[in-house]
């Protein structure tokens, strides 16, 4: 399928931004990867990319600092992933949590080519108020919401049976996302990382996003004509 295709090219790096002028320019359609603190985002991303070390992963949560951006495949089939700090427990300055919380926050609720947010959640621990607290102050969410439920492979049989039923219930309560959807995932045994590659192709398909990036494109070239 055309989504496996472009996940199986070369990504690159576009950015690890600190701050909001750091970011990249939007070209094409971003997904953006959130999630608490060691819940097993970084493992995913490197799973979906097929790489080991595209994101840092570690047994101490907080190792990733940045937002990073990284474009996988080519033409009407690109995509930019971008990797959030964790919140929640992190082995950092609360100032500095404070600076990456106020940063992917102002992504979220500004970033015009962001049209899916996938939400990492351990499946041992349900949905956290760390999660809850991350979508309230996001707000009304004008893109689609994936809750990616990851590490299903550390639960028996008997405890995954309605796990992903009842995350969905409740993110339907307190989320105004255009659509909310889940899909259990395992990094370590690979299970579901097929399926979310299309998942993330197919939801981050916004029948508005083409129409978004032509205005952002409009707005650049104003821009870089209004310098010259």
């Amino acid at each position: 399928m055309l989504s496996q295709k472009a996940f199986a090219q070369e990504f690159k790096l576009l950015a690890s931004a600190a701050e909001v002028k750091q970011f990249p320019k939007e070209t094409t359609r971003e997904i953006a990867f959130a999630g608490r603190s060691n819940c097993g985002k970084s493992s995913i991303i490197n799973a979906l990319l097929n790489n080991k070390s595209c994101s840092r992963t570690s047994s101490s949560p907080g190792r990733t600092q940045t937002i990073n951006f990284f474009a996988v495949g080519k033409g009407l089939e690109q995509r930019v992933l971008v990797d959030f700090p964790g919140y929640g427990y992190a082995k950092a300055p609360l100032a500095i949590i404070s600076e990456w919380q106020s940063l992917v926050l102002r992504y979220c609720k500004e970033r015009k080519a962001l049209t899916l947010l996938c939400l990492v959640i351990d499946a041992r621990r349900g949905l956290t108020l760390q999660d809850r607290g991350f979508i309230k102050k996001i707000g009304k969410l004008r893109y689609n919401l994936l809750a990616m439920i990851t590490k299903i492979d550390c639960l028996s049989r008997s405890h995954r049976d309605g796990v992903a039923k009842q995350i969905q219930s409740e993110l339907d309560k307190i989320t105004t996302a255009k659509a909310t959807s889940c899909l259990e995932v395992s990094a370590r045994k690979r299970w579901g990382i097929p399926e979310a590659r299309d998942a993330l192709m197919t939801l981050s398909a916004s029948e508005n996003a083409t129409a978004k990036l032509l205005t952002i494109e409009k707005n650049q070239a104003q821009k870089e004509l209004s310098h010259d």
